[in-house]
Formats: C-alpha cells, sequence, structure tokens
C-alpha cells in the first residue's frame, strides 16, 4: 500500500470498508427502517465528528441496493451557508417537498403542490423580513398557524402524494425516506425550529425522516424557551425531544473497535513501522484521552503524519521511530495535546510529572479551589483514597484540574495516562523521565495550538531564565547562612531561596523549577528530579535531609545535611551513571 501523507476529514462512504466495526448497527437500523410502520422519525445521536455522517451513508447504500425506497438526503450545514436563517429554513423544506414532487408523474398534481408550498412559504418569509428579532420563530408560528391551516393542506396533499407513489404499480417505491444531515452544525436554535417544522409538515404516512442530531444541541436550542437545563425542569427538553424523535439512537462509540481502527491510519501514514505500537496500548492510551470520536482520531493521524516527515529528515530524532517505547510515548503526548490542551503546555513546562506538588497546583490555581471549600474537600479526601491520587503529584494534577469543569470531569483519565506511561510505556527505559519526555514534546510542538501572541519561536519550548548565577548555588548560599542545629520546613527553604534569586536577579524563580531543585538537592526524597543524582556529583547536591518523623512527630521538617557528621539511618538515593539502575545507601 501506498504511503498516505494525512488523513481527509470525511465521513466513510456509501459503500465503503467498514473500519469500526458498526456495520451491525446501520444494518439493525435499516432492518427497522424497511419494516417500521409511518410516519417515523428516528434521531441518530452522537457528539459532532462521532461517526452520524457515516453510519447514514451505510443505512443509505444498504436501502439504495434493493431499489424500492426513494431516498432524499438534506445537507442542513450547506443549505445554511451564504443565507439568511429563514432563507436556509424554507430552502430545507422545499428541497423535501421537490425530491417527493420529482417521484410522481403526475404534473398537474404536482404542480398543485409546489403551488401550495410556495404561497405558504412566500408569506412566512415576508414575515420574517418584516422583524428585526427572532425571525425563525416568526416563520414557524406563521407557517403552524396560518388562515385556513394551510400547513394542513399541504400536508394533506404530501400525505396523498406520499400514499400514491406507493400504491402505483408501476412505481417501485414502497417508503420515502429522509436524511437530515448535519443539523449539529447550524445554529441550535435554528436546528431546533427546523425539527419542529419537519415533524408538522412531514407527519406524512409513507416517511420515515433519520436525523443526524445530538440531544445536547437541542437542549441549547430550547434555553431560550425554558432557560437553563435542571433537574427540575429537564423533562420539559426530553418532552420536546421525544415529541420530535420517536426511535433514538445512540452513536455506540464505546464499542468502534479503536484498536483496529487506528492502528490502519497508522499503517497507511508508515507510522507504525519498526517496531509499531502495540493494539491494545492503542486502545487503552486513545480511552483515556481522545475517546473514539472519528474526527479527533483523524486530527491525531494527520498530526503524526507531520511530525513522522520531521523526524524523517533528523538522523539523531529518526531513531525515536525505530523505539518502540519512545514511539508509544510520542503517540500519548500527541493524544495528550488534542485532548487536554492545558495539561499538555504543563507538561511541557515541568516534563518530570513525578515532582508536581501543592506549591505547583496553588502557583497555577491561585487557590482557586478552595473558593467552594466544602466540595473541594470533600472531593479531595474521597479521591485521595483511590490508587491514582494517593501520591501527592496525582494530588497536584487533581487540585489544577479541579478549577477547570471540562478537565475536571476527566481528571481520572488524565491520572491514569500519566500512569500508564510511567508504568507501562516507560517502565524498561533507563533513561532519565524529564529527559525522555522533554526530547519527545519538543517534537510534538509543531501541531500544538497555542496563541499566535506568544513569541512562535518559543512555541513548544520552556523559557530560559537566566538567573545572577545558577540555582543550585543559591541553595548552597542558604545552606552556609543557616546554622547546623536550624529546623525548617520545605517551604520555608524554598522561600528563602526564592527571596534571595528575587533580590539578587529580579526574577521570580518559575515554582516548577524551585521545587525541583529543592528536591535534587534532598537526600531522602526519592523522587529526588528522578535521581538526577549520581556517585560523581553526590557531595555538591547532598545538602538537605528530611528530620525522621517518629524524632518529631512532625512531617515535612529539614536539616542541614553535614558530610562530617551525617544522619545515621538515612537513606541517600541516586542513579548509577553507567548502568541507570536506581539505588539507595543507607547512611551507617
Amino acid at each position: 500500500m501506498e504511503k498516505l501523507i494525512g488523513i481527509v476529514d470525511e465521513a466513510n462512504p456509501r459503500g465503503a470498508e467498514d473500519q469500526l466495526d458498526i456495520k451491525k448497527h446501520a444494518n439493525a437500523l435499516s432492518k427497522f427502517i424497511k419494516k417500521c410502520p409511518t410516519p417515523l422519525t428516528i434521531g441518530v445521536q452522537g457528539e459532532w465528528g462521532s461517526g452520524k455522517t457515516s453510519i447514514l451513508n451505510s443505512i443509505y447504500h444498504d436501502l439504495n441496493e434493493e431499489g424500492i425506497y426513494k431516498q432524499i438526503w438534506i445537507n442542513s450545514w450547506e443549505n445554511s451557508l451564504l443565507s439568511t436563517p429563514e432563507e436556509a429554513l424554507l430552502k430545507i423544506i422545499n428541497e423535501i417537498i421537490d425530491e417527493m414532487i420529482d417521484s410522481d408523474p403526475n404534473n398537474a398534481k404536482s404542480k398543485k403542490i409546489k403551488e401550495t408550498a410556495t404561497t405558504i412559504f412566500k408569506g412566512a418569509l415576508r414575515v420574517g423580513t418584516s422583524l428585526l428579532n427572532d425571525k425563525v420563530n416568526a416563520i414557524t408560528e406563521e407557517l403552524l398557524h396560518t388562515k385556513g391551516n394551510s400547513i394542513k393542506q399541504l400536508r394533506d396533499s404530501l400525505s396523498s402524494l406520499s400514499q400514491e407513489v406507493m400504491d402505483r404499480p408501476t412505481n417501485p417505491y414502497k417508503k420515502i425516506i429522509v436524511y437530515v444531515d448535519d443539523l449539529d452544525r447550524i445554529e441550535p436554535k435554528e436546528a431546533v425550529k427546523i425539527l419542529e417544522l419537519l415533524k408538522n409538515i412531514f407527519s406524512i404516512n409513507g416517511c420515515v425522516f433519520v436525523l443526524a442530531i445530538d440531544y445536547q444541541v437541542v437542549v441549547k436550542g430550547l434555553e431560550h424557551k425554558f432557560g437553563k437545563r435542571t433537574e427540575e425542569n429537564e423533562w420539559e427538553f426530553r418532552a420536546f425531544f421525544d415529541k420530535i424523535i420517536q426511535l433514538p439512537f445512540m452513536m455506540p462509540m464505546g464499542q468502534y473497535n479503536i484498536g483496529k481502527y487506528v492502528s490502519s491510519l497508522l499503517n497507511q501514514i508508515d507510522f507504525n513501522q519498526n517496531n509499531g505500537i502495540l493494539e491494545s496500548d492503542i486502545e487503552t492510551i486513545i480511552s483515556y484521552t481522545i475517546g473514539g470520536n472519528p474526527r479527533a482520531i483523524k486530527r491525531l493521524v494527520n498530526s503524526l503524519s507531520l511530525i513522522t516527515i520531521f523526524l524523517e529528515d533528523n538522523v539523531e530524532t529518526e531513531k525515536i521511530m525505530k523505539n518502540q517505547s519512545k514511539k508509544t510515548l510520542l503517540f500519548s503526548l500527541v493524544c495528550l495535546q488534542i485532548a487536554y490542551p492545558n495539561i499538555y503546555e504543563l507538561l511541557n513546562f515541568y516534563p518530570n510529572f513525578l515532582t508536581w506538588d501543592q506549591n505547583l497546583a496553588f502557583s497555577i490555581t491561585k487557590l482557586k479551589e478552595e473558593e467552594n471549600i466544602e466540595k473541594f474537600n470533600r472531593d479531595f479526601e474521597n479521591i485521595k483514597e483511590t490508587d491514582y491520587f494517593d501520591e501527592e503529584w496525582e494530588q497536584a494534577l487533581f487540585r489544577i484540574c479541579f478549577i477547570a469543569p471540562r478537565y475536571y470531569k476527566k481528571v481520572s483519565e488524565i491520572s491514569k495516562l500519566f500512569n500508564f506511561i510511567k508504568d507501562n510505556i516507560l517502565k524498561d527505559s533507563k533513561e532519565d523521565l524529564e529527559m525522555i519526555i522533554s526530547e519527545l514534546i519538543s517534537e510534538t510542538s509543531v501541531t500544538s495550538v497555542t496563541s499566535t501572541d506568544d513569541n512562535t519561536s518559543n512555541v513548544g519550548k520552556r523559557k530560559k531564565i537566566s538567573y545572577a548565577k545558577p540555582v543550585k548555588e543559591y541553595f548552597q548560599d542558604i545552606f552556609n547562612s543557616l546554622n547546623n542545629d536550624d529546623i525548617f520546613t520545605r517551604g520555608e527553604l524554598e522561600t528563602m531561596v526564592k527571596n534571595k534569586i528575587k533580590n539578587d536577579s529580579g526574577i521570580e524563580i518559575n515554582p516548577g523549577t524551585l521545587m525541583a531543585q529543592t528536591r535534587l538537592h534532598t537526600i531522602n526524597d526519592k523522587i529526588r528530579v528522578n535521581y538526577g543524582v549520581n556517585l560523581e556529583n553526590m557531595d555538591s547536591v547532598n545538602l538537605f535531609y528530611f528530620v525522621d518523623e517518629s524524632k518529631t512527630g512532625k512531617k515535612d521538617l529539614m536539616k542541614k545535611y553535614l558530610l562530617d557528621n551525617p544522619p545515621k539511618g538515612s537513606i541517600i538515593y541516586y542513579r548509577d551513571k553507567k548502568t541507570k539502575v536506581d539505588c539507595e545507601i543507607i547512611i551507617k
């Protein structure tokens, strides 16, 4: 197969291979349409990009092969282009009527129906253009409440036409199937008006409507009428939806064969050559990030296609494509970039997520999470009991996500992704966590969506800040200024360093940098900036240690680490420079 450069974001064409394993759902809907009584409306629900058009295409193809169904396809988005809302509304209805009339060779009857429809619509259009506000609503009222009940006359004429089409021996059509696609691409309020008119005009024998629209669009379109949805008024929104839709069908995104689908797309762009990503890993990573939305998956594949081209042009970075762990991590980072851009940016600045703590979280949230302190404390205490929030970095992530509703809903999935990176993808890696993430995240920056107000040369790069001297020398200065028996908290130590840098340089040290440097210089902090210490540099970085809690009864208390009088029983963590193996020494 020839290598593709990117994937076109289009629905699966009629009759094309089913890569998501949803053909059985399309077949079931086709069988239902063949046998169901009429009039009837089916609502195919799903978020934008979930594959609604693809399943409509599949149904259309199935029914078209039998040749006994008159099928009408309406794209509401196309009808709305370069049109006012009221014009789009009338164009959609006219198009359906035109298609129905084309099924009848009786020109006299067709002409009469069209004249009736034109008269009504012209009157409605006059009403709409004479008003400054709520034009679509005015048209709906005009169409549904015209004198002489002309809508009823039109519906009776169309019903008579539909029945005659099905009864005529020379006509092959047994039902009229109308597909209305892309309703969720137009203004929700307009979409609701279209639904209401379709229900009132085309509720006729022989007709089945298949509407691609999500319930959430209906909710937004009705807010002007019922207000924001609450538990108290939910029934009003549901009652309207149920009045229009007799059979709701939810796109089965949870049943998509995502591993198979994404693997096939990655193979097409040659991303999975040389140590390809395991299909099970793909499915896991996708489930924690972008989910089964086909549109998001195509964006992912296009991003990876571009990144692959960049990697191919560099001898050093090309090695990434030959390393399964790095390739899987690269895949994860692009998924993170698409699903949770703010967390991706956080990782860009602080790549060693194991060092994230509450100080970093506070620098980002400004304690907004505590504005609703009762809810935060309740949720925080509950989630700390789970496996994915029992470590400090996970709890910092929780704080950061708490203030953003969309991220808070997905905070468990985000934590699971980072744990999957740590425990699965990089479990056998000998490289420093910060180093490997920094390397790969820099390669993904070309597809990141960032504000153009920023200097574009800095996209994907952490800011280089120059203080009056290296940060480690400030820690040494604080070490020298303290008495040997002084006891202080980590927060107090960081404040001393922070203030000294600000006084010397006039610059606020980045909270993440300060946090990482504190851990680097603390011998018995197991994270130890991912063990950025080896035997050769131990004496220069070992400045502080945590006092044994059993001796003080308090956590987080620190003292100076004295080479001539080291604390017996304390552990020094480091990483062997040659073997990359994590090591520890107990001070005797």
